[in-house]
């Protein structure tokens, strides 16, 4: 055999073998399908609108081990308006064979929800209150509102707002409560806010005290400007100031008149020369002569004072009438019950409460002037507790209020029965003062008729008609009980 011969056996051999070798490796190789994500679950958050790029690669274990990218379908769908977990299978189709993969997808929810406070910025809390809420909402991505799950803790001056959805995610916001104290504090003198003083005798300044809504008894640190001259006659002002710790700042006043004696004693009621003034005041209604009251004495634009009851409810209508036309509305009691007012402090402040509460219904004012019924030297009121006018005229001007009794009687509760009795006694006690406040009923007929005698009389004398007000002069007597 020639050489040519062999060699070409040879080859022929080689390429045997080789197609051989080939076929093996062709038939060996196998196709799979992977995806360019690792093969682990893939979580996606819920509601989500995007969602991972899903492409894949073929490879061969033995041929094209790198792989190639090729086209893939999945054959099914995440919904990611559902909590749960997915298996996706994903498609290749190589040369008409199928080749799939599964991919585990879980579509969670990990967002937390939301809480949004309502924040008025004119909102404050006063200190010695608790804190009002403003408001608040609370939702969630999948719970929707999850407002009424909220939890609220105050704690130092905070409020913790705490939320949980139904996947356990949990919220927690806090809110800083605003403490401010708008109200001032109260200033309340001891005796009048006028007082008069005969000159070269000594001043004594009888007192006051100060309290306020978050502080309390604050009267330590009540400051007073200004001084009485008592060698001096004249007008003096003391100015009583205090601030709470809210720097809120209370002022009062008190006038002082340093005066010779008969100025004094004119002032204060017990006769003398002095400015000619007339308090004419008005006890136990109104009633059904009032309307009449009133009438007359606006035919002389005069201006008084009353001291009012409910002991007549069908005329309470006119508390507010008298108001309107000017008159001064003050306290007398609610029931006229003597017993009952005078049997404690309780129970004298609830019949004055009850009456303050209808003068404010009438008038939108609460009152400030008060009368005793009885006089505060009334001796009724020993029947029913001892001590009791004592105690009430000092409770009384420690809330706020002045009393005052009268100098003048015109004795329409008594002996006088009839218009030309009540104005002769009236007149009589005017003439012999300077400053008089006169005690009449307009619950009486005859009371009502001497009015035009008396305010006539009065003002062709020189004398000026005045209600009262909380700085009018007063004519208080000693307690008897």
């Amino acid at each position: 055999m020639n050489k040519k011969k062999i060699l070409l056996l040879a080859i022929a051999g080689i390429l045997l073998v080789a197609a051989a070798a080939f076929a093996f490796i062709v038939n060996a190789n196998e196709y799979y399908l992977e995806l360019n994500v690792p093969q682990e679950p893939i979580t996606i958050e819920y509601g989500s609108d995007t969602l991972p790029e899903i492409t894949g690669i073929l490879r061969g274990t033995i041929i094209n081990q790198k792989g190639k990218p090729i086209d893939i379908t999945p054959q099914s769908e995440v919904d990611v308006t559902t909590l749960g977990t997915y298996t996706v299978t994903y498609e290749a189709i190589y040369k008409d064979w199928p080749y799939t993969i599964d991919q585990v997808f879980i579509v969670e929810d990990t967002t937390p929800p939301v809480i949004e406070l309502v924040c008025d910025p004119e909102h404050f809390t006063s200190p010695i209150a608790q804190y009002e809420e403003e408001g608040f909402t609370a939702t969630d991505n999948y719970d929707g509102d999850i407002t009424a799950s909220v939890s609220r803790k105050e704690k130092d001056g905070f409020v913790f707002y705490t939320v949980a959805d139904s996947s356990g995610n949990e919220t927690t916001v806090e809110r800083e409560i605003v403490y401010k104290d708008v109200v001032p504090p109260v200033i309340k003198l001891k005796g009048t806010a006028n007082m008069y003083v005969v000159v070269n005798e000594k001043f004594e300044e009888p007192g006051f005290t100060a309290s306020d809504d978050c502080d309390g008894d604050i009267t330590a640190s009540v400051t007073v400007e200004g001084s009485v001259d008592t060698a001096k006659t004249g007008t003096y002002k003391l100015t009583y100031k205090v601030k709470d710790s809210y720097n809120n700042e209370a002022t009062v006043t008190r006038t002082v008149q340093v005066a010779n004696k008969a100025t004094v004693s004119a002032n204060t009621g017990s006769g003398g020369t002095g400015e000619k003034i007339v308090y004419l005041t008005f006890d136990d209604g109104p009633g059904k002569y009032t309307q009449k009251l009133l009438n007359t004495l606006d035919k002389y634009g005069v201006k008084v004072t009353f001291f009012v009851t409910n002991q007549f409810p069908s005329y309470q209508h006119l508390i507010g009438e008298a108001h309107r036309r000017g008159h001064t509305i003050a306290i007398h009691t609610y029931s006229h019950d003597y017993k009952t007012i005078y049997s404690s402090e309780t129970a004298y402040f609830n019949d004055l409460n009850k009456m303050k509460d209808a003068i404010i219904a009438q008038t939108g004012t609460a009152p400030k002037i008060v009368r005793f019924p009885g006089g505060t030297n009334n001796t009724i009121s020993k029947k029913y507790c001892s001590g009791i006018m004592t105690a009430l005229s000092s409770s009384l001007i420690s809330k706020g209020y002045t009393y005052t009794d009268w100098n003048v009687d015109s004795n329409d509760a008594g002996g006088a029965t009839s218009a030309s009795q009540v104005a002769s006694n009236v007149i009589a006690g005017i003439k012999k003062k300077s400053v008089s406040n006169v005690l009449m009923h307009d619950i009486k007929g005859y009371t009502v008729d001497a009015i035009d005698q008396i305010v006539s009389w009065g003002l062709e004398n020189g004398y000026t008609f005045k209600a009262m007000t909380p700085s009018s002069p007063v004519f208080q007597f000693r307690p008897n009980n």
